[in-house]
């Protein structure tokens, strides 16, 4: 499965008279996009939190996946990443423009003339900076040079507090109300005004003078905060990821995050961008394997704040012809399943020349699951009318990445009949049977219309599609409201309570279980079917035995990305799981007792016993901690990486890390230990064998000589081993006899 978000930083906008109150999104040429409109989610995402600033870092976090509520902690701080700074728990990191401001004598009265310097190249930006350090540099404060006009201040044992504002929201504007205040304001306004004096008559601005371009004279400090601390992109979703982008705050969430920044040549962030080369790049990264690319071009937003509507549209089909085309091309043709996310990160509408808070438009595409919109075209009108609303952006991710259809088709319906779920799928209300019922969202397949004649009522109803649901909308939210509470049509159950717990384990349409809070059980949970459990990262207290069939396998753990990674814990007295399927528990394990049968168990997570464990697998995997006498039947193979308390019997145990206190045989029930370089098992009693292994080298290169057409390849010296097993070019070879202490 390969992810891609197309990233059109500040494409939204307002009605613009000049365009016949129409917006950029709504003019531009885009027919790559537009072609995914009438097959894909379309709505509305508030990816600025309420009192937060609008502004690309905490936008794009909410687009990539992270409440910025949570994760933010300043735009500057991820910008220093980006450029490889290092920053201490006592450092504050303040982005340093360089702009252009008007001549007035006194500094206060200057007005900002350009936010850009216009648009300085890296070359001279650079030169300007290194020479801002030599003067105004000292053991506490250094500047830092990026791209363009956007640079890095570094203050060490410096708390944050002051009140800056950033250059764009003043274009045009007399400085002196904007001038920084508060914490190190005195300090910032110092560097600010001696920066003029050093800058105003430097030969590189002499020189942009002459060519007629604005001048670099002043730095302008904005945008400050502390180390960021960002959760890992793929441990948190479960894939591997790239950042694509010209500027350093994206590059620098992309690092924080762990995923791999990808430099592209030409890249300069405003409208003279190489659109071409960021399409070409996004198709080399998942070409090569990696599973989800976020591909973020700044053209329009640059061109919003200087007011250039010509620009803003330029950039839209430029994005459109040169990254989305091309990559679409290429996923169609890659033999994978493929989601992709076409949004913006805020809106900054020409009219104001700056960033806003409102909704965005949002498209998603799924190839393996394509929903009808009910719409032609992508742009900020469309995606109103489909009445598809998410309250929180940094849940997009969680719809991109699922494997599900989670979206009933919704057309022409407010909001406000929309309920918005906590993790951001949407769900069309109906009426519930009772109470308890709410508590358990349950789906059916709905049987499909049969075909009409062309001419028939087929076509009366496609004309009258939008008033049918209108008044099908209003008769549930009448019912619904007169009920007190709502259903959705899905076949997974929402468990908010106890109840809506039992009456999910006894509904046969439900295949898996979410929580979406913690919920505790005062009696037994026996399933009388094979169900998946989205912990959803809650913990789910059984105070009785839970019973699960394996008649399929089974999956138990937080799904992400249509996958299920660890997050979460089940707690009860006894777990039973028994069947000719496979068990996957991803998530901690706390009972008293537990017995597992399945064909295969795999466990990533902590498990923990009053009493015993046992399980009867010819394939169990364990990453995590045994805190428990874990039992293994006669004809079960474990591979343990973790921590063990006891283990007794099993035909094989293969101990590639961590520490177990003790690994006991039985007669009958003897197995052959395996312990890896840099495992240990602490006590072995009346095994059958028990072998360390130690790995050897793995060299990059290897010559290979020849001798009268023979090739031989000498690696290492084997002693004590009988097979000699290697992989060459990633394919791994099959083992070969050899007689201890020969050459291999």
């Amino acid at each position: 499965m390969k992810y891609v978000v197309f990233l059109g930083d500040g494409m939204a906008d307002t009605p613009i008279p000049e365009i016949d109150g129409k917006t950029p999104l709504m003019v531009a040429k885009k027919p790559n996009i537009d072609s995914l409109a009438p097959k894909s989610e379309i709505g509305l995402a508030k990816t600025v939190p309420d009192g937060m600033k609008p502004g690309s870092d905490t936008a794009n976090l909410s687009v990539m996946g992270y409440d910025p509520r949570v994760s933010y902690s300043g735009r500057s701080p991820l910008e220093a990443l980006s450029m490889g700074l290092v920053l201490s728990d006592t450092d504050i990191a303040v982005r340093c423009n360089l702009v252009t401001l008007s001549d007035e004598e006194e500094y206060a009265d200057k007005r900002m003339i350009d936010y850009s310097a216009g648009e300085i190249s890296t070359e001279e930006a650079k030169e300007l900076i290194l020479y801002v350090e030599e003067h105004l540099g000292t053991e506490r404060i250094s500047f830092h040079p990026g791209i363009s006009y956007r640079h890095c201040l570094i203050v060490h044992d410096a708390k944050v507090g002051s009140d800056l504002t950033p250059p764009h929201d003043i274009t045009g504007k007399p400085i002196k109300r904007h001038l920084p205040t508060g914490e190190l304001g005195d300090l910032f306004s110092e560097l600010m005004i001696k920066s003029y004096d050093l800058l105003k008559d430097h030969p590189i601005n002499q020189k942009r003078i002459a060519e007629g371009k604005n001048p670099a004279n002043s730095i302008w400090l904005w945008g400050e905060g502390t180390k960021p601390s960002l959760p890992d992109f793929k441990k948190k979703n479960g894939i591997t990821g790239a950042v694509i982008s010209a500027v350093d705050l994206l590059k620098g969430i992309g690092k924080g995050a762990g995923m791999e920044v990808i430099e592209v040549k030409g890249a300069t962030g405003n409208v003279n961008t190489d659109f071409a080369a960021k399409g070409k790049a996004a198709i080399d990264a998942l070409s090569r394997g990696v599973d989800y690319v976020y591909i973020h071009v700044e053209a329009a937003d640059e061109s919003g704040h200087q007011g250039n509507l010509k620009d803003k549209i330029y950039s839209i089909e430029k994005i459109d012809a040169d990254i989305v085309g091309p990559v679409m091309a290429y996923l169609k043709d890659c033999g994978e399943e493929y989601h992709v996310l076409v949004c913006p990160d805020h809106p900054t509408p020409i009219a104001t020349r700056t960033h806003s808070p409102e909704p965005v438009p949002y498209l998603i595409y799924k190839s393996d699951c394509e929903v009808a919109s009910g719409v032609d075209t992508y742009d900020e009108q469309t995606a109103k009318s489909t009445g598809i609303f998410v309250a929180e952006g940094y849940t997009l991710i969680d719809r991109l990445l699922s494997s599900e259809s989670e979206v009933e088709k919704v057309q022409g319906i407010d909001p406000d009949i929309v309920t918005t779920a906590e993790e951001g799928e949407i769900v069309l209300a109906e009426k519930a049977d009772d109470a308890e019922e709410a508590e358990a969202p349950l789906s059916e397949e709905e049987p499909k219309p049969e075909k009409k004649k062309k001419g028939s009522f087929k076509d009366f109803f496609k004309r009258h599609l939008l008033a049918f649901i209108i008044v099908i909308a209003a008769i549930v939210l009448a019912g619904g409201l007169a009920a007190g509470h709502f259903i959705a049509t899905y076949h997974l159950g929402f468990v908010h309570s106890e109840e809506g717990l039992t009456k999910a384990a006894t509904k046969d349409r439900v295949t898996t279980i979410v929580l979406k809070k913690d919920v505790t059980l005062s009696s037994d949970l026996v399933l009388d079917r094979t169900v998946n459990i989205d912990l959803n990262k809650h913990t789910l207290t059984v105070e009785g035995d839970i019973i699960l069939p394996l008649e399929k396998s089974s999956s138990i753990g937080y799904k992400k990305g249509g996958k299920y990674i660890k997050g979460g814990k089940i707690v009860a007295n006894k777990l039973t799981v028994s069947g000719t399927n496979d068990l996957l528990l991803y998530a901690d394990l706390e009972v008293a007792s537990a017995e597992i049968n399945a064909a295969k168990i795999e466990v990533q997570g902590n498990v923990t016993a009053t009493a015993s464990v046992s399980m009867q697998s010819e394939s169990i995997q364990i990453s995590g901690n045994v805190n428990a006498a874990l039992s293994l039947a006669a004809n079960s193979a474990l591979t343990l990486c973790g921590n063990a308390t006891e283990v007794n019997g099993g035909k094989t145990l293969t101990l590639k890390c961590g520490t177990v206190g003790s690994v006991i045989g039985t007669e009958g029930n003897r197995p052959t230990v395996y312990v890896y370089e840099g495992a240990n098992a602490e006590k072995i009693v009346n095994v059958e064998n028990f072998y360390r292994v130690t790995r050897l080298a793995a060299p990059s290169e290897i010559l290979v000589l020849q001798e009268n057409g023979d090739f031989f390849c000498y690696v290492s010296e084997v002693i004590g081993a009988t097979k000699f097993a290697y992989t060459l070019n990633g394919v791994e070879k099959t083992p070969v006899n050899v007689t201890p202490g020969t050459t291999v």
